[in-house]
C-alpha cells in the first residue's frame, strides 16, 4: 500500500500528461538480438503507430549497458535516480514512494533469499512466494526484482540450488515483463537465461556481514588483489558468456565524492562497471555515472503571517540560483531545518537580517551541514554571533571594537559593484576578517576605518558570505534594490558550482518561447468605444483572431455564470466564452470562482501586501478593477458605458442567485460545514451572495463550471490561474494536483529601463513543500504598467522592456505576455496590446501554450545532469528540450544521442537542442563538420542520425509557422514527408513546413541526406 503522499505524488506526475507529445510516451526495454548481443531499443507510441509510421534512412546507433544504481534509503531522491536505466530498491525500507511514478527509470525491488531458506523446503515453494511476496511488488508498480543473497545461500545452504532455480523459472513463467538481476553469481549457469542482469560482490571493498548480499549494517573490507582479478574476470565472462549487464556493489566507508569516483574508477579503468555508495546504500552512489547534485536549500526566518512568495531569500536569490541551473528548496529558520547531503545538495544559501530565531540550533545545524560537504553561501548576516571560537571554526578571526571613523575600500573583487557601487555603512558592520593562514580564504570586499579593518565579503573553505547591504541593497522609498555583488559568480565561487550543462526553460531549437495568457478579471466590462460589446468580444475580434497564437484563456466563474455576481447577463456572457473557448488557438483555463484576492487570508495568514506597501504580487489592485468592485466599469473615474437596452443606466448591483442547481451539483465539492483547512472567513474575494468559501469550489468547482458548460468535447480546462495577490497556500496548490490541472501565476518580472535590475526578474516559482510547487508567470501583466489600472492605459507597451531586458545579457525568460480581459475596453490598451504582439512576433520565438511552459518548469525541478566519463548524460520528462553549456566548445554530434544541434545562447555559450527528454553527448573542442539542426520553430521527435553522421531525419511539429533550419548543409538534399525539397540553398537551409496547427501538434517528418 501506498501512503497518501504517494499516491498524491504519482497523480500530480500523471494527470498533469494528458496532452504530452507522442514521443514522450516512450519506453524502453531490453531485447536479444539474435541470441547474442543486448541492445538497447526505443519504442513510441502504440504498435500501430509504429507500423504506419515512415521509415527514415537514417539508421540509430546502438544503445550502451543499462544504468545500474542500487538505493536502499527510506527517502528516495527520484530526481537524481532517474539518470540511471534501473534502480534497485528495498521496499521494507522505502517511505512514500510510488514505484508507478511515469518516469524513464524502472524501480526494481530487492528481494532477500536468505530470509526465505525455510519457506523453500516446504511444499508450496515457490508459488506461494511468488503470490505473497512478488506478486504485490509487481502491483505497486515494481517491474523487476533483484534476488539478493545468492552467494550467501551457496555457502550456507547450497541445498537451495533446485529451490532458487525453481522459483527463478516460475517468475519468468509467470511474469514474463519482470527483470530479473541475480544478486551473487552463483548458479549463474542455471539461471542466466532467465535473468536481464547480475550485481557482484565489489572490487574494492565488500561488507563483512553479507559478503555478496545488501544489508542496511556492517563494517567494510578491504578485497584482496587476488579476489579482485578473479571479480573482474567474472564480471568480464558474465557479459561475453551469458550477454548480461553486470555489476560489481562496491562501498565507501563513507559519502565522500573521490573515494566513491576513485572506487568506480577502478571497474572503469578494467574495462567493467561497478557502483560505489555507502554501506547502507541510502546516498546516490557513482558508478559509470555521476548524478550531479541540482538541489540548493535556501534557508530564511519566514515571519508567522507572511507569505513564501515575497520572502527576500525567494525575491532575490531564487532567480540567480534558477538561472545556474539548480532546483531551489525553501526552508523555515523558525522550523527544524531539514538534513542536507551532498549527493543530491549542491549547496545551502542563507538570508539573515538579524540573528536566527534559534541560534544555537542552527549553529549545530550549520556545523552538521557544513561537516557533511554540503558548501554555503550566506547573505546579510550569520544568523548567530561571531565570537572567537565559531569565527576560528569557520576560517575567520575576529575584529574587537567597531569603527570610529568613514569606511573606505581597501579591495574589492571585480564582482564587486554589479549594479550598484557598495555604499558601507558602520551601523552594518560585524567584525570578521579573512585568517591569512587558512588555504583557499580571499577576501572579496575589505573595508577599513582607521586601524579597523574587516572582510564584507569572503570566500573560504566551507563557502562564503556578504554581508549587509553589499548583497542586495534595498531602496523602500522608490520600491526598487540593486544587486552590489555579482549574484551569479558570487554563487559559482562561494558553493564551488562545476561546470555542467544546466537545463533552460526559456529556448527550444534555438529559439524564445513566447506565451498569452489572459486573467479573466473584467470579462463582464464593456468597451468605452463603438461598438458596445463586452471585454471578451473585443479581444477575440481585435488580439486573438488577428495574430492567431497560442493563448491560454481563463474566466472567473462568479463573473460569468448565473450563480455569480451578474446573473442577468449570464445569457450574454456564456456564449461569448463558449465562442472563445472553441477557437483552435486557444487553451482552456480557470481564473477560480469567486477570485480571491488574498489567498492567505483564506487559511488565516496576513499576506505582506496587507501589511506594507508593496505591489510585489500578481495583481494586487484587482479591487481597481470591474467585477472586482462590483461595478461593470473598467475604470471607476471613467464615464459610465452605453447600457444594454434591457439594463438599468447604471451598471447592475450584484443580484441574488437565481439558481442553485449547480452548486447542488457540486455538493460533494462544497461540503457542510467544510474542512478547516478550507475556510478562513466568508468573503476573500467578489462579494458572491450565499457564497461560503471553498478551495474545492474555487478550483475543482470552477473547473467543473468550466468543462461542462463552456469548454467544447475534448477540451477541458488545462491550467488554474491564480488570482489576487497571488501569495497561495500550498493546500491551494494540492488542491490543483488534485483537479488534475497545471497552476501559474504570481512572481513579479519587473525589470524595465527605470528599474534595471535582476532584483526585478522573479525565479520559476516558489517550493510549497510537500512536492507542491507554484509556477511563477514569465511576466508582469498590465495592471503594474499601467500604475495600478489607472492610467496610463497604454503602459503595458513599456512590456518591451521587460523582453528586452530578459533577453540580454543573459535570457533570464521566455517572453510572456500576460494580461487582463479589461484590456479590451479601452482604445489605448488595446493599441498597446497590438504594440507588444507586433513586436513580439518579429522576434526569434516559437509560441507555445502556457501548459507547454509550465511542464518544462516542472521538469526543470525534476531534471536529471549526470557524468559519464567525458560524456554528460540529461535526462528528464521530455517536456523541456534544452540544455545550456556556458563554457567554451560545442557537442560533439558524432557520437552524441538524441541532440538534434545547438545555436549561440544569449550571452554567451551555447543552447544544446534535445531530441527527447533523455540525451547522452560530449562537448568537443573544434568547429562541428556533420549537419546539424541550428534551430528549428517547433518540436522535434524520432530524431535519428545515421552511423556515419550525415543522414538526419526527425519529426517537427510546430504550431505557428514550423520550420527547420540546418546548418552545414550545402551538399545535402532534403525531403519533407518524402516529398522532394526543391530551391537553390547554402550551407544554411532554412526549410518552411506550412502554417503550423495551434489545436494540436500535427508532426512533418523531415529527411536530410549529405554527401561527403
Amino acid at each position: 500500500m501506498f501512503t497518501g503522499q504517494a499516491l498524491h505524488l504519482h497523480k500530480s506526475r500523471t494527470q498533469l500528461r494528458s496532452k504530452k507529445n507522442e514521443e514522450t510516451n516512450m519506453q524502453v526495454g531490453w531485447v536479444m538480438a539474435g541470441g547474442r548481443q543486448w541492445r538497447w531499443v526505443v519504442w513510441l507510441g502504440t504498435a500501430a503507430a509504429l507500423a504506419s509510421a515512415p521509415c527514415p534512412a537514417a539508421e540509430p546507433l546502438a544503445r550502451p549497458a543499462p544504468q545500474i544504481a542500487v538505493y536502499y534509503g527510506s527517502d528516495v531522491p527520484v530526481p537524481e535516480l532517474q539518470a540511471f536505466d534501473w534502480v534497485v530498491l528495498d521496499p521494507a525500507r522505502v517511505d512514500r514512494f510510488d514505484a508507478q511514478e511515469p518516469v524513464a527509470t524502472q524501480w526494481l525491488a530487492r528481494v532477500d533469499l536468505t530470509r526465505q531458506a525455510d519457506a523453500m523446503r516446504g511444499a508450496g515453494w515457490p508459488d506461494t512466494a511468488v503470490d505473497r511476496l512478488f506478486a504485490p511488488l509487481l502491483a505497486q508498480g515494481y517491474k523487476g526484482f533483484l534476488l539478493d543473497g545468492l552467494d550467501a545461500l551457496q555457502r550456507s545452504a547450497p541445498q537451495t540450488a533446485d529451490a532458487v532455480a525453481a522459483l527463478v523459472r516460475t517468475l519468468h513463467a509467470r511474469m514474463p515483463e519482470a527483470r530479473l538481476l541475480a544478486g551473487g553469481t552463483a548458479w549463474l549457469d542455471t539461471l542466466a537465461p532467465a535473468l536481464a542482469g547480475v550485481v557482484t560482490p565489489g572490487l574494492v571493498r565488500e561488507r563483512t556481514d553479507d559478503v555478496g548480499g545488501g544489508g542496511s549494517g556492517g563494517g567494510l573490507s578491504e578485497v584482496s588483489e587476488a579476489d579482485r582479478a578473479a571479480r573482474i574476470a567474472t564480471l568480464h565472462r558474465i557479459d561475453e558468456q551469458y550477454h548480461l549487464p553486470a555489476i560489481a556493489l562496491d562501498y565507501c566507508a563513507s559519502y565522500n565524492r573521490a573515494c566513491l569516483r576513485d572506487t568506480a574508477n577502478v571497474a572503469r579503468a578494467a574495462g567493467v562497471t561497478s557502483y560505489a555508495t555507502t554501506p547502507a546504500a541510502d546516498m546516490i552512489g557513482i558508478g559509470r555515472l555521476e548524478v550531479m547534485p541540482r538541489r540548493v536549500l535556501l534557508v530564511e526566518p519566514q515571519q508567522p503571517g507572511t507569505s513564501a512568495n515575497t520572502m527576500p531569500a525567494v525575491l532575490y536569490l531564487a532567480m540567480p540560483i534558477n538561472y545556474l541551473g539548480y532546483r531551489v528548496e525553501f526552508a523555515d529558520a523558525y522550523k527544524p531545518l531539514p538534513t542536507v547531503t551532498p549527493d543530491r545538495y549542491a549547496g545551502v544559501v542563507t538570508w539573515f537580517d538579524g540573528t536566527a530565531p534559534r541560534p544555537g540550533a542552527w549553529a549545530t545545524w550549520l556545523k552538521r551541514t557544513m561537516g557533511a560537504g554540503v558548501r554555503v553561501a550566506m547573505f546579510n548576516q550569520f544568523g548567530m554571533n561571531m565570537d572567537a571560537p565559531t569565527a576560528q571554526s569557520m576560517g575567520l578571526k575576529t575584529v574587537p571594537g567597531m569603527p570610529s571613523g568613514a569606511l573606505t575600500i581597501v579591495s574589492r573583487d571585480p564582482m564587486v559593484g554589479f549594479e550598484l557601487q557598495p555604499h558601507p555603512d558602520r551601523r552594518d558592520v560585524v567584525g570578521v576578517r579573512v585568517d591569512p593562514n587558512v588555504p583557499q580564504a580571499q577576501s572579496l570586499l575589505r573595508l577599513s576605518a582607521g586601524s579597523y579593518t574587516y572582510d564584507a565579503a569572503a570566500i573560504l573553505p566551507w563557502g562564503g558570505y556578504v554581508l549587509r547591504p553589499f548583497g542586495v541593497f534595498r531602496m523602500p522609498e522608490v520600491d526598487q534594490a540593486r544587486w552590489v555583488i555579482q549574484p551569479m559568480d558570487f554563487l559559482r565561487r562561494a558553493l564551488a558550482l562545476p561546470a555542467m550543462p544546466v537545463p533552460d526553460t526559456t529556448t527550444e531549437n534555438g529559439r524564445r518561447l513566447m506565451t498569452v495568457h489572459v486573467d479573466g478579471d473584467g470579462f463582464a466590462s464593456r468597451t468605452e468605444f463603438p461598438p458596445s460589446e463586452f471585454a471578451g468580444q473585443a479581444l477575440l475580434r481585435e488580439i486573438w483572431a488577428r495574430y492567431k497564437v497560442p493563448t491560454t484563456v481563463s474566466i472567473i466563474e462568479g463573473e460569468v455564470s448565473a450563480e455569480g455576481m451578474y446573473p442577468k447577463l449570464a445569457p450574454q456572457l456564456e456564449p461569448i466564452a463558449r465562442t472563445i473557448f472553441a477557437e483552435p488557438y486557444v487553451e482552456v483555463a480557470s481564473h477560480t470562482f469567486s477570485h480571491p484576492f488574498n489567498w492567505l487570508r483564506t487559511v488565516g495568514v496576513q499576506s505582506s501586501d496587507e501589511s506594507v506597501d508593496d505591489h510585489r504580487t500578481d495583481t494586487v489592485s484587482h479591487t481597481v478593477a470591474p467585477a472586482f468592485s462590483g461595478s461593470l466599469a473598467p475604470d471607476p473615474t471613467a464615464p459610465p458605458a452605453p447600457p444594454e437596452p434591457s439594463a438599468p443606466p447604471k451598471p447592475p448591483a450584484p443580484q441574488p442567485l437565481e439558481s442553485l442547481e449547480s452548486l447542488q451539483a457540486l455538493q460533494a465539492l462544497q461540503p457542510s460545514p467544510p474542512p478547516a483547512e478550507d475556510v478562513g472567513s466568508d468573503v476573500f474575494g467578489l462579494n458572491i451572495p450565499h457564497y461560503h468559501f471553498s478551495f474545492d469550489r474555487e478550483i475543482a468547482g470552477s473547473i467543473h463550471y468550466i468543462n461542462t458548460r463552456l469548454a467544447p468535447p475534448g477540451k477541458p480546462v488545462r491550467v488554474l490561474l491564480w488570482s489576487g495577490n497571488g501569495q497561495v497556500p500550498p493546500v491551494a496548490v494540492r488542491k490543483t494536483v488534485e483537479a488534475g490541472v497545471l497552476n501559474m501565476n504570481g512572481g513579479d518580472t519587473y525589470i524595465t529601463r527605470t528599474n534595471p535590475s535582476w532584483t526585478a526578474v522573479a525565479p520559476l516559482g516558489v517550493d510549497k513543500g510537500d512536492n507542491l510547487f507554484q509556477v511563477f508567470a514569465p511576466a508582469q501583466n498590465e495592471n503594474i504598467y499601467t500604475n495600478l489600472w489607472h492610467g496610463p492605459y497604454y503602459g503595458f507597451s513599456r512590456a518591451i522592456e521587460t523582453f528586452e531586458l530578459t533577453d540580454r545579457p543573459l535570457r533570464l525568460k521566455p517572453l510572456g505576455i500576460y494580461y487582463h480581459m479589461y484590456s479590451g475596453t479601452k482604445v489605448a490598451s488595446l493599441a498597446a496590446l497590438r504594440q507588444v504582439y507586433d513586436w513580439a512576433l518579429t522576434q526569434p520565438v516559437m509560441p507555445v501554450y502556457a501548459s507547454d511552459y509550465i511542464r518544462k518548469v516542472l521538469d526543470f525541478r525534476n531534471f536529471a545532469v549526470a557524468r559519464d566519463g567525458d560524456a554528460w548524460v540529461v535526462r528528464g520528462d521530455g517536456d523541456l528540450r534544452t540544455v545550456r553549456w556556458s563554457g567554451a566548445g560545442v557537442p560533439r554530434l558524432a557520437d552524441a544521442r538524441d541532440v538534434a544541434g545547438f545555436a549561440p545562447a544569449a550571452g554567451g555559450g551555447t543552447y544544446i537542442h534535445l531530441a527527447s527528454g533523455s540525451a547522452r553527448f560530449a562537448i568537443g573542442e573544434g568547429p562541428e563538420v556533420l549537419p546539424y539542426v541550428r534551430e528549428a520553430g517547433g518540436r522535434l521527435s524520432r530524431w535519428q542520425r545515421s552511423a556515419d553522421g550525415r543522414t538526419l531525419s526527425a519529426d517537427v511539429a510546430g504550431y505557428v509557422r514550423p520550420f527547420i533550419r540546418f546548418a552545414n548543409a550545402a551538399r545535402c538534399r532534403a525531403t519533407v514527408d518524402g516529398h522532394e525539397v526543391s530551391g537553390a540553398h547554402g550551407d544554411d537551409w532554412r526549410i518552411d513546413l506550412g502554417p503550423g496547427n495551434p489545436a494540436r501538434l500535427v508532426a512533418q517528418h523531415v529527411e536530410l541526406v549529405c554527401g561527403r
